[in-house]
């Protein structure tokens, strides 16, 4: 989509998903955003988000019990970035945050 803000900053943006498992045990998530922005230098107007996701599901490898009937492990990768629209003392046009998460549910 093309997004048109008030100030005349324009965005165009594709996103992309897949999820893909196996044997109802293993599970792979990944996504991926491109922005294109108006803020940015044409030669260099575009940045990635890419994310990846991986999980299973522990409580089919342990025995069956009265505690803990489901369990599931997940971790997961992120990068976020920023068009510079909104300036920071560094200067950054083009600034990432990378995020790592582990999660037992």
């Amino acid at each position: 989509p093309t997004i048109f803000l008030p100030n005349n900053k324009t965005i165009h943006s594709l996103f992309a998903s897949a999820s893909f498992g196996f044997r109802d045990t293993y599970f792979l998530d990944i996504t991926g955003r491109n922005d294109w922005a108006s803020t940015l230098p044409l030669n260099n107007n575009s940045y990635f988000y890419p994310s990846i996701g991986l999980s299973t599901i522990f409580s089919k490898f342990i025995p069956r019990n009265n505690i803990l009937n489901f369990g599931k492990l997940r971790a997961s990768y992120a990068q976020v970035g920023s068009d510079g629209s909104d300036s920071n003392e560094s200067g950054n046009l083009n600034s990432f945050v990378s995020q790592l998460n582990f999660q037992i549910i």
